[in-house]
């Protein structure tokens, strides 16, 4: 038997219309962002959360946060908004919920720009990203 839970299931809708909203950024389409060195992507990711978190290039796959660990594929994702997106992981943990939404556009904005946070904002309304937290969720 299968059983999910209603804060789960909410994260999981979420995660495909966030990845969606992130195209306005360029940094989640492979092959269409600015690529950056990776020392140039270590720099800008320490600069932001310190040398705590290590940095890895591996040829290709997913980007991830993983326990301390953030993977930036060579192939495709040396690009700050991809770097943002794993530097919100490690901020907020493995969900793609209204946190981690809002973290995200956090970072858009002091890290690429208000002109972006802007893009990035009508973007998640409209493709209905939850992006501010209930105080329900919060726990009040």
């Amino acid at each position: 038997m299968h059983c999910s839970f209603k804060k789960e299931s909410i994260v999981d809708k979420q995660i495909k219309k966030l990845y969606i909203a992130e195209t306005v950024l360029g940094g989640n389409l492979k092959g269409k962002a600015k690529k950056y060195s990776t020392s140039y992507i270590t720099k800008f990711i320490h600069r932001i959360v310190g040398r705590r978190v290590k940095v890895v290039f591996p040829k290709d796959g997913d980007a991830y946060y993983r326990r301390n660990t953030i993977g930036i594929p060579v192939s495709w994702a040396c690009s700050k908004p991809v770097a943002l997106h794993e530097i919100a992981h490690y901020y907020t943990g493995p969900t793609h919920g209204p946190v981690f939404a809002l973290v995200l556009l956090f970072l858009v904005g002091l890290f690429l720009g208000s002109k972006q946070q802007g893009r990035l904002i009508r973007s998640y309304l409209r493709h209905r990203v939850s992006f501010l937290p209930s105080i329900k969720r919060l726990g009040r």
